[in-house]
């Protein structure tokens, strides 16, 4: 498993490497930190949102309104 996941993230990593002569340096810049960026901003979602399951849909609504999903202001 240890291998695998090796040579796979190898391979993410090594491929748009490959393409620096097609990119650029700046491209390949840009590609990395297009994906950083949408993995930080799906971990920022995740940690943000309250998690809904088995809320009625007033109950959701209260949470969302007053107080963007803090878990001070969840509704039991």
């Amino acid at each position: 498993m240890a291998t695998a996941t090796n040579w796979i993230l190898n391979l993410i990593v090594g491929v748009p490497c490959g393409g620096v002569g097609v990119w650029g340096a700046a491209g390949l810049f840009v590609f990395y930190a297009l994906v950083c960026q949408c993995v930080a901003e799906t971990l920022a979602v995740w940690w943000r949102y309250p998690e809904m399951k088995g809320l009625r849909m007033e109950q959701t609504e209260e949470v969302l309104r007053e107080g963007w999903g803090s878990a001070a202001k969840r509704v039991d």
